[in-house]
């Protein structure tokens, strides 16, 4: 099947519905509803930011903002930029992916032959990282992916206490894996267990296979498909100091609130490397999760195994290849939603890409609190696929 953009026009004529509404009328209603929604989470939630974009094949985003960027300071606009955590690894898995495509890379490659020349720098190996668990030697690229190798997670409540009060501190990958320390939870692809640690070895990985030598040299926005109109300006990856320190005129960083209103705009925004450093905007996420799904990133074959989703035993989840299941759609209505999100150090990201109607939305606030900024996602994601099939556009 070819990567390609189908106008809603030959869509509909091909499944012998009528012609569509006008795409001004359609984009109007599914602005209103995006206005209400964010407007009414943001209030929920002190008037922290909440962000919102939707992106389908007319190219024609739309998006909608509400609250303050820097509470009490600074109002929140459309390209205000958040750590989106864990929705970097869509990002990690897809640069993986396309080394798999290409065929320096096998799925299941095992993993310590890749990481352990780097790891012999400090007179380490992955096998004494995890305590000497010789189960280590069977983890492959796959189980890292799928968060089945049954390596122990990093981010716990002390780490983030550590980092607040060390906010200066960048946390590197050989600190992240000096500081586990513990043997696998199960023997690798026998169960699944949600750990960050998979993705900062991948970001190792792709590290070796691109020639570094250091993690910080790998560039991980090299896997973005820029083209003219799609420039991912909005976009980086922290690899060291603060939040604030990446605020620039085009970055526009956005404060981020923990739960106890913690701001950790001034503390190390590194988040954990390659499985969390992202640092973008709703509209270049929800851009992004819209050239995944349609093969402008790697090819239709790789975002199949990305989506073959199977349950995490820690978290009430499907997960499949740096990908989970966001919305789930047991009816076969709406159409499921996939993507990954971010839940991080005074940031919540929520992204989902629709296959049945071929759009992407991104939810973002600057308050790590799912409450509102779920419910304002799961409103916008319901009725932006009810609009679109009332009006007479399928994908």
């Amino acid at each position: 099947m070819l990567a390609f953009i189908i106008s809603a026009v030959a869509l509909c004529a091909a499944h012998g519905s009528a012609t569509p509404t006008p795409w001004p009328v359609v984009r109007l209603q599914i602005q209103n509803v995006m206005n209400q929604a964010v407007s009414e989470a943001s209030r929920a939630l002190n008037d922290t930011m909440m962000q919102a974009t939707f992106i389908n094949q007319e190219m024609d985003p739309i998006q909608a903002v509400a609250g303050w960027s820097e509470w009490g300071v600074r109002k929140a606009l459309p390209n205000d930029t958040t750590l989106i955590g864990s929705a970097t690894k869509s990002i990690t898995a897809a640069a993986i992916m396309k080394l798999v495509e290409q065929g320096q890379l096998g799925l299941d490659e095992k993993v310590a032959p890749i990481v352990d020349p780097h790891f012999a720098t400090v007179n380490m190996s992955l096998l004494k990282y995890m305590n000497n668990d010789a189960r280590v030697e069977n983890i492959t690229v796959r189980h890292l992916l799928a968060m089945t190798s049954g390596i122990p997670d990093f981010d716990t409540p002390q780490l983030r206490e550590w980092q607040w009060a060390n906010p200066q501190t960048t946390n590197t990958p050989l600190m992240i894996m000096a500081s586990i320390n513990a043997s696998l939870y199960f023997d690798p692809g026998q169960f699944g267990a949600y750990s960050s640690t998979n993705y900062v070895l991948l970001g190792l990985i792709l590290m070796v296979k691109a020639g570094e030598t250091s993690w910080d040299q790998y560039d991980q926005g090299s896997i973005l498909p820029r083209r003219p109109g799609v420039e991912y300006k909005y976009t980086e990856f922290c690899l060291e100091g603060t939040l604030s320190s990446h605020n620039s005129p085009t970055m526009n960083v956005s404060h981020g609130y923990g739960p106890t209103w913690r701001d950790w705009y001034n503390v190390s925004a590194t988040s954990g490397w390659a499985c969390g450093n992202g640092l973008t905007n709703s509209f270049d996420l929800a851009m992004f999760y819209w050239d995944l799904f349609n093969y402008n990133v790697v090819s239709e074959e790789a975002v199949r195994q990305m989506t073959v989703m199977t349950p995490l035993y820690t978290f009430p989840i499907y997960y499949g290849l740096g990908l989970m299941t966001m919305i789930p759609d047991p009816s076969h209505t709406i159409g499921t939603g996939m993507a990954h999100g971010g839940d991080t150090y005074g940031f919540f990201t929520m992204p989902a890409f629709n296959m049945r109607y071929n759009f992407s939305v991104v939810v973002a606030s600057n308050y790590e609190h799912q409450g509102s900024g779920t419910s304002a996602f799961g409103t916008i994601y319901v009725a932006a696929a009810t609009i679109l099939k009332q009006n007479g556009y399928y994908y």
